[in-house]
């Protein structure tokens, strides 16, 4: 028995149906700019050599998320055609360059002229309020595709001891990071010794974040010290600064809170200190309400931000 759509699948499929559309009237589904004679691709890597410097196929394939061997065949047919030109690299004498020619440069600007056009006859019929909200939402969703790419290999699973040493280093780094590796903090948390063994017991959890075999980083569930048995803490939530800005903070804490509320604990519990906005933001955004002073018996004294979730009104994304 199929169950039915929950609000972000049916939000999903509005999106997807949008996303033909919007595909359909700008016009993807033909093969290429008919006047210009020019595949969508090849239009998107003379944008990418002319636009944005690229001009090493390596960078190109990357940019384009093409495979090297695809990019290799269109930038032949290109240079056949004289859109580009393909030199010996001043800086490495095996290495080649590639740059637009006049040619390519005059479809370039046939086709963006068109382009322009067409979306601002589009964006003047959306109300002047909506433009910036549309603007932003684009943003948001191209960000979010890209950062589903990225972390595609990516697992979040319980800790297993052989990634309790490197976590521990991983949260040392982070708060030497933020200048914060100082008495009052968990630097000087026991638990640091043994993150395996300590959230083995009932009402523990800690997960890590692994890229293949790349530990990235961790966050865990544990009860708050000096508290009645309701209420737990998030802690050592820390992730590795290469990978931020990746969406992996927020499906970390969604992770934490889904075994805090299944586990039966009633609100979570967290301190950070005021430089950490983003974190904070973070946790805002979950429905963390900021408090007046501590709670427990962390030990943690140099924090200076408390937030707290009741977890009746978490509702996992």
């Amino acid at each position: 028995m199929s169950q039915a759509p929950t609000d972000i699948d049916s939000m999903v499929q509005d999106l997807r149906e949008y996303s033909r559309q919007m595909v359909r009237e700008l016009g993807f589904l033909e093969a290429k700019w008919a006047e210009e004679k020019i595949s969508y691709a090849e239009f998107h890597a003379l944008f990418e050599i002319d636009q944005k410097g690229i001009n090493q196929m390596s960078q190109l394939a990357h940019a384009l998320q093409i495979h090297k061997s695809s990019v290799s065949r269109m930038v032949k047919k290109l240079e056949k055609r004289g859109l580009i030109e393909v030199l010996d690299s001043q800086n490495d004498g095996r290495g080649k360059v590639m740059r637009t020619t006049p040619q390519a440069k005059v479809i370039l600007e046939s086709i963006g002229r068109k382009a322009q056009s067409k979306v601002r006859t589009a964006m003047v019929m959306i109300p002047h309020a909506a433009r910036e909200g549309l603007v932003q939402s684009m943003r948001t969703y191209a960000q979010a595709l890209r950062n589903t790419r990225l972390t595609q290999d990516m697992a979040i699973k319980p800790i297993e001891k052989k990634y309790a040493e490197g976590m521990s280093q991983i949260v040392k780094k982070v708060l030497e990071e933020f200048n914060f590796a100082i008495p009052g903090t968990v630097i000087e948390d026991e638990d640091l010794n043994d993150l395996y063994s300590f959230y083995q017991k009932h009402g523990h959890a800690y997960f890590v974040i692994v890229d293949r075999a790349e530990l990235v980083g961790g966050g865990g569930i544990r009860p708050l010290e000096g508290e009645k048995s309701s209420i737990c803490e998030l802690t050592k939530m820390y992730i590795r600064s290469e990978y931020r800005g990746l969406g992996l903070g927020r499906k970390l804490l969604c992770r934490c809170l889904a075994f805090a509320k299944d586990y039966g604990y009633k609100s979570c519990y967290l301190e950070t200190i005021d430089k950490m906005n983003v974190a904070r933001h973070l946790y805002a955004q979950f429905g963390f309400q900021e408090l007046s002073s501590r709670k427990g018996n962390t030990g943690h004294s140099s924090c200076d931000r408390w937030m707290s979730l009741a977890l009746e009104n978490y509702k996992s994304e």
